[in-house]
This record gives structure tokens, C-alpha cells and sequence, in this order.
């Protein structure tokens, strides 16, 4: 991931490196490495065109989920509303499932219970509309275990 964002870089390939730094992004907060994760979704927003819609909302998913875990409530209220308005707009329901996800994490991280777990049951849909079973069987897990 990183190196492939850096090999792109250098060969001034904006648009695949900006989405690839999104995941990049991604990958970090997972790893619980959260400046890192920060970082590169700061870089993926910049790379990515304003209207790279896929880019940038991956972008503000990963910020408001920093956000949220740092605390900053309000911040992480702002970034997500951003990134359900991107969202919801795209007709991908893979993203729009991976938004619905990330929603769930940030009402979860920040006290709102059934909210995380109404927007875990959109993700659900979202994912089994689009037939990807893997994440599909994630969620159903994950809401197995609330």
C-alpha cells in the first residue's frame, strides 16, 4: 500500500495514488495507528480531485473515525455528516456500505448505541444489495455481538 502510493506518486498518478492513500488511511486506523491514518487521509483529500467523490469520502470516513476516538465528539459529528452526504449521493453500494460501517463506529465511539447499530444494519444491506458476502458475513457477525 504505501509503497505502491509512493511508486504513484513519483509518477504523477494523482488519481489512482489519492484513493490508494484512502486505504492506505484506512489500514492504519485498523492497526490502531491513528496520526499515521490522520496523515495519510489528509494526503488522500489533497491528491484526490474535489469532485474524486470515492476518494474523498473514504478521506472523511477515516477523519471522523479519528476524530472520534480522540474524543473530539463534535469534529467527528461534522466529518461524518460530510461523508453520509457523499454517500449517500454515489450510486456504489460497496462504498456506501463501507460509509454506513464507519457510521456505525462513530455513534458507537461516541455513546449513540442504537444509532451504531441502525447504521450496522443499513451497512448489512448496503452489502448483501451489492452481493459482496464477505463483508456481509462481518456485519452479520458484528451484530451478532452486540
Amino acid at each position: 500500500g504505501v509503497r505502491g502510493c509512493e511508486m504513484l506518486d513519483q509518477l504523477g498518478e494523482r488519481s489512482w495514488c489519492s484513493t490508494a492513500a484512502a486505504f492506505v488511511a484506512r489500514a492504519y486506523y485498523a492497526l490502531d495507528r491513528l496520526d499515521e491514518a490522520d496523515s495519510w487521509a489528509d494526503r488522500s483529500a489533497a491528491l484526490g480531485a474535489t469532485d474524486d467523490v470515492s476518494t474523498q469520502l473514504l478521506a472523511r470516513l477515516v477523519r471522523a473515525k479519528v476524530f472520534a476516538r480522540r474524543g473530539a465528539a463534535e469534529d467527528a459529528a461534522r466529518t461524518i455528516g460530510e461523508a453520509m452526504a457523499m454517500a449517500d449521493g454515489i450510486e456504489n453500494t460497496q462504498y456506501q456500505a463501507i460509509a454506513y460501517a464507519d457510521l456505525s463506529e462513530v455513534f458507537r465511539l461516541t455513546g449513540r448505541p442504537d444509532e451504531s447499530r441502525a447504521a450496522l444494519v443499513q451497512a448489512l444491506e448496503c452489502a448483501r444489495r451489492k452481493g459482496i458476502r464477505p463483508m456481509a458475513q462481518r456485519l452479520e457477525a458484528m451484530l451478532a455481538a452486540e
